[in-house]
């Protein structure tokens, strides 16, 4: 027999049946059935499945209607009896690349937590210092009598002063210096912080003049006067450390947001299990109701004339597209909603894997705790670096009012480690990393289970998937644990920034071209993507309550933006389960 004729397994293809019949065909053969060789079939030949138990396992492939799993296609499975090469890591250089940055990133955290950020030092970023370093509380501010000739020296006020009244306050006064700090004043700050004094201090009552100022954030700046160059404090400007601070003061929504975002996604999915359609349906409702609410609340915040303008501008700005935002969405449900009925079958199709893999509930929980670990190791991490600095006191002589002589008092004053803080970028970015590796993580290892599930043949008797791994949901978290690791951190430092200008261009592309049918794999990630937004919008809600300051603009974004960005993530890590 001719080499071609010859099966690609080496075995010898017998004579077809129907060849001998003589009935149906023309002429004989001896592969029998071109369409369906008999080579392509197990060992053990077996009928093939009528239409009553292809009906029954309802486990058709989409791609080829007339078939029905892949032992009726023909791709059996085979003992491989070759020779098998050693398995390693892909992509080790971007792995070890990793794996270093990983590694400084942990020796910073260390280096920022020794400055004992998160206890003593807390109190520069979360409310006014006065020149003793005791905190002015939460309601108070700090006012500085002379910000030009004495910027450290600060004192606890209610409410700012203006031009016409008149500050009096108690302060410790050194009666007496030694002969070795009576020099002290004209020295340098680490001069006088090294110099030994001895003195008594007797307390005394002293009145400051008032000028012009507004509050803000904990500092009554001088009104026109409010640029580093004129008022240079070091409250005042530090700009980013009042943001930052109100992470130290939010600890604990931000951790009930999290848990909040646990519940709320996997309830979301277990509905998603059991009622595709309704559940779509009632979240396209539940997110056009959420984003006119939210316009009426933060249209509302924009009217309260306790907040200064700029805040106010900049509420009445996201009100304005939070409206354009609801009707855009309104008209695309309007032109979408056939397209969103048949994502909803396509939901209830793909929850079908649960019934034999239940344990890839536990995939997302696992990926979700290990990004909430990571934020909370990132945002404990950055308020200390932020807070990190050294506090010396240095005697001042401050001028009171005109009928009392000058004062002398021991002034505190922090100095930031600006170093530290410019490492901060290096912290930010490799934060970036980690989070967009665990998302990697994430989608490989819930596609390596989705793809042993599928092309796993069904047993014809107890119609369950014939699996040759124990556990596939274990096995796909082992597998790509230890061999693609590198893959992730690849993608997510090269492959997901590009990715995100792709998809944006292709968004514009895409809504160019219209098509009749459209495309049944972007109407159900748009459909699990408004379950995202469900999510992070509910979760997002609940946390705007629990907030423990929302006066002021600094006091909110910082906070609101890492629970919305985190429950974004963990809603990703449940959808994908999904999505697969």
């Amino acid at each position: 027999m001719p080499g071609w004729m010859s099966s690609p397994t080496g075995e010898t293809p017998p004579t077809s049946a129907r060849g001998r019949k003589g009935g149906g065909r023309a002429h004989t053969s001896s592969f029998g059935d071109p369409s369906q060789p008999s080579w392509l079939n197990e060992t053990t030949p077996r009928a093939a499945p009528s239409v009553t138990s292809w009906t029954a396992t309802g486990e058709g492939d989409p791609l080829l209607p007339n078939k029905d799993t892949y032992v009726d296609i023909g791709l059996t499975r085979r003992h491989f009896k070759g020779p098998l090469g050693k398995r390693y890591s892909t992509d080790m250089l971007c792995f070890l690349l990793f794996g270093l940055y990983m590694v400084g990133m942990v020796a910073l955290g260390i280096v920022a937590f020794v400055q004992d950020g998160l206890s003593d030092k807390a109190i520069y970023l979360t409310e006014g210092v006065d020149f003793q370093g005791h905190g002015c509380g939460s309601n108070g501010a700090v006012f500085y009598p002379h910000y030009q000739s004495h910027p450290d020296f600060g004192i606890c006020v209610s409410e700012c002063p203006n031009e016409t009244s008149r500050v009096q306050v108690t302060l410790p006064v050194l009666a007496s210096l030694s002969s070795n700090a009576s020099n002290v004043i004209g020295a340098t700050n680490m001069d006088a912080a090294n110099a030994t004094t001895s003195s008594t201090t007797v307390m005394r009552t002293v009145t400051f003049p008032g000028y012009a100022t507004i509050k803000q954030g904990y500092v009554c700046a001088p009104v026109g006067a409010l640029d580093a160059v004129v008022a240079d404090t070091t409250q005042l400007n530090d700009v980013f450390g009042l943001y930052i601070g109100a992470i130290r003061e939010n600890w604990e929504p931000l951790l009930y947001s999290a848990g909040t975002c646990l519940g709320l996604a996997t309830l979301y999915l277990i509905l998603l299990r059991f009622g595709g359609c309704f559940i779509l349906g009632l979240s396209v409702v539940a997110f056009q109701a959420a984003l006119v609410a939210a316009a009426v609340y933060i249209w509302s915040l924009s009217t309260n004339d306790t907040l200064d303008r700029h805040a106010q501008n900049i509420l009445l700005i996201a009100a304005v597209f939070l409206v354009c935002g609801a009707m855009a969405y309104f008209l695309a449900v309007v032109v979408l909603v056939q397209r969103l009925l048949l994502a909803g079958k396509y939901l209830v199709f793909g929850t079908r894997v649960f019934s034999q893999m239940n344990k890839m509930v536990l995939i997302p929980f696992l990926y979700s705790f290990a990004l909430v670990a990571a934020l909370a190791w990132g945002l404990a991490v950055t308020v200390c670096l932020f807070t990190a600095g050294t506090t010396i006191d240095v005697p001042e002589t401050i001028p009171v009012e005109s009928t009392h002589a000058p004062v002398t008092v021991l002034v505190r004053s922090f100095e930031r480690d600006s170093t530290l803080r410019w490492l901060f970028v290096y912290h930010a970015f490799g934060m970036y990393w980690l989070v967009s590796v665990l998302l990697a993580l994430v989608d490989m290892t819930v596609a390596m289970a989705v793809a042993v599930w599928y092309f796993t043949p069904t047993d014809r008797q107890t119609k369950a998937k014939a699996f040759d791994v124990a556990d596939p949901v274990q096995f796909s978290i082992s597998t790509i644990l230890k061999y693609h690791v590198g893959t992730a951190a690849f993608s997510a430092l090269v492959v997901a920034p590009v990715r995100y200008i792709r998809n944006f261009f292709m968004y514009i592309d895409a809504n160019k071209e219209v098509e009749a049918g459209g495309n049944w794999f972007s109407q159900l990630s748009s459909t699990l993507c408004c379950g995202k937004l469900i999510i992070c919008s509910a979760t997002s809600v609940i946390a705007w309550t629990m907030l423990v300051d929302k006066a002021a603009l600094s006091d909110v974004v910082v906070p609101m933006s890492v629970i919305v960005l985190g429950s974004y993530a963990i809603a990703h890590t449940f959808m994908t389960v999904q999505s697969q």
